[in-house]
């Protein structure tokens, strides 16, 4: 059995992960490489995600209110009905449905919301008439170079 945990952990860790989606999506090292096109459909779908991500934690918070009532409602310790009973078991299901639906919402909700200030802020640098593509940083506004013989 440890031979198998082993050897799986050196699997996991010997993986070519590329973590940035542009990397992935459009095989560039930079955000700012990305034409003006690229930027605005990466936007759109970052906006369309983040909206997902709203919705989903809107339906697992309602989700878990709806049940935490049910059981809060219809819970009983001795002489319960059947009905009590599936009221009960139908908000616990409901409860324990709006937690994982929740967490996956807040985290969609805020890993894109990041993601669109970058694109945002990639745009806007792309906008900018000042701004050169050869240059590893860039700034916005006024900047001065000194040189130092």
């Amino acid at each position: 059995m440890k031979k198998f945990i082993v050897g799986i952990l050196l699997f996991i860790f010997t993986l070519n992960v590329q973590g940035q989606w542009y990397n992935r999506q459009y095989s560039v090292n930079r955000l700012n490489d990305l034409s003006e096109t690229q930027l605005k459909l990466a936007l759109q779908q970052t906006t369309k995600k983040i909206n997902t991500g709203k919705i989903l934690t809107g339906i697992g918070v309602g989700s878990e209110i709806i049940g935490g009532v049910l059981i809060a409602n219809n819970f009983c310790i001795f002489s319960c009905s059947s009905k009590e009973n599936t009221l009960v078991t139908v908000g616990t299901i409901l409860f324990m449905g709006g937690i994982p639906t929740m967490t996956y919402g807040i985290v969609k909700w805020i890993t894109n919301a990041s993601r669109k200030n970058k694109i945002e802020f990639a745009l806007t640098e792309l906008n900018t008439p000042n701004f050169q593509r050869n240059l590893e940083s860039s700034t916005l506004g006024l900047s001065m170079k000194i040189h130092f013989w």
